[in-house]
């Protein structure tokens, strides 16, 4: 997985590879006890707020992630990032399409400000190394539609932590203009809901459509089972971390203190 991510680049992959690993040892809430049964993961699954798009046959896997499933009541933030990060472990595992790339639409038209209050700088700052730094995807554009100005503001905020090369592949649009996005985005996948011909995306969470061991296969199965099947996997892969100790230079490591505050008192014009 990480060698076909990273192009088979060996430096890279020890690299990727460390920072994996870093990362669930420095964010234990996020990387412990992932048991997909429980009762917060199980409502997280229900609300349907992570979709994976049907695999584009030319280009990357897209995702959609909808902000107007979720309820900050029933589902709050930390429950959102350890449930995607589940989710992301399992379809890189399963989807060899993964290899070129991803498309992320993030629909944040009602978008709950209740978030805003569960997010830190230091929370953004890890979103944003994690995905760059240790995961072996390859993302290739993030499209944010419907921003506000508050939520577009603290997107510019985690692009400090991002390189130049993935700052540039954020678009923002408008759900009612999404001529640019049609462009980039097969029709026949994207959901009836955002403009395509494809399924709506009540039909889109009931499928998983995946490659598997190199042959192109689709499997229809709800999300909830799949993420059931990989329960032992989910529980065993918690106890893979790095011994800090045993590092020679801690000088890189990311700790929370070094990104203090919250959003609380967030305005924005």
């Amino acid at each position: 997985m990480f060698l076909r991510g990273c192009k088979f680049r060996l430096q890279t992959v020890k690299e990727k590879m460390e920072e994996f690993y870093l990362l669930r040892t420095l964010l234990p809430e996020y990387f412990e006890n992932r048991d997909p049964l429980l009762p917060e993961i199980q409502e997280l699954l229900n609300h349907q707020i992570v979709l994976a798009l049907p695999l584009n046959k030319e280009g990357p896997q897209t995702f959609i992630l909808r902000t107007s499933e979720g309820d900050v009541n029933a589902v709050p933030l930390n429950i959102i990032l350890k449930g995607g990060l589940m989710m992301l472990d399992m379809i890189m595992r399963e989807n060899d399409h993964m290899v070129l790339g991803q498309y992320i639409i993030v629909d944040v038209e009602h978008f709950d400000v209740g978030y805003i209050t569960q997010l830190t700088p230091f929370i953004i700052k890890m979103i944003a190394k994690g995905l760059q730094d240790a995961y072996p995807t390859r993302p290739k554009g993030f499209f944010i539609l419907n921003s506000s100005p508050m939520f577009r503001a603290l997107v510019e905020f985690g692009c400090h932590f991002l390189s130049k090369k993935l700052t540039s592949r954020i678009h923002f649009y408008n759900k009612d203009n999404l001529n640019e996005l049609k462009k980039i985005i097969p029709n026949e996948i994207l959901p009836r809901e955002y403009g395509g011909d494809g399924d709506s995306c009540e039909q889109i969470g009931g499928k998983l459509d995946l490659c598997l061991n190199f042959k192109k296969l689709t499997i229809s199965a709800e999300l909830k089972t799949k993420m059931n099947d990989y329960r032992e996997w989910f529980l065993q892969s918690s106890q893979y971390k790095v011994d800090i100790s045993k590092k020679a230079n801690n000088n890189h490591l990311h700790t929370e203190a070094e990104t203090v505050g919250s959003f609380r008192k967030l305005q924005i014009d």
